[in-house]
């Protein structure tokens, strides 16, 4: 046999077992589909509670005289290993600050980060474990944090 033939001989099982390994390494990984589309990253706010604290202060005309509605607890998953925990506070109207506007009841509302502190955290199948002493849960796109009565959805 000679080098060429036994080259030409072994490209099948080459390309096989290439193949095997850019699907194995290209797989998504679990945490992502626990965490919904975009994985764990991004903003986890109480939305509803938010929404509902806005929708009530339009409708009843009652934001202080800067248009402050109120607030809740919210976490921003910068990467791998590195999480901010602040307050959202949403006032009717613009502000400069905001991370995020939309409309409600006809409204404008911005939400701003406030008093943020950044921790790190693990991120352990469905749990997240943060340095401040916060554990988490991942289900169905929400994360129910220990302790706490409203769910975090994740801004698109």
């Amino acid at each position: 046999m000679d080098m060429k033939s036994f080259k030409l001989w072994q490209l099948p099982g080459f390309m096989l077992c290439l193949l095997l390994g850019l699907v194995f390494f290209s797989s998504c990984d679990k945490d992502d589909d626990e965490a919904g589309g975009g994985g764990i990253m991004g903003y986890w706010l109480p939305l509803t509670d938010l929404r509902d604290m806005a929708r009530e202060a339009v409708e009843e005309d009652n934001a202080d005289e800067d248009g402050f509605t109120g607030g809740a607890v919210s976490y921003r998953f910068l990467n791998a290993n590195t999480v901010e925990s602040f307050t959202t506070n949403c006032y009717i109207g613009h502000k400069s600050a905001a991370f995020h506007t939309e409309t409600v009841s006809g409204k404008t509302v911005s939400f701003v980060a406030e008093n943020v502190r950044t921790y790190t955290y693990v991120l352990d199948g469905n749990k997240v474990y943060i340095t401040d002493g916060t554990i988490g849960t991942l289900v169905n796109g929400e994360l129910r944090v220990d302790g706490l009565l409203f769910t975090f959805q994740k801004l698109e």
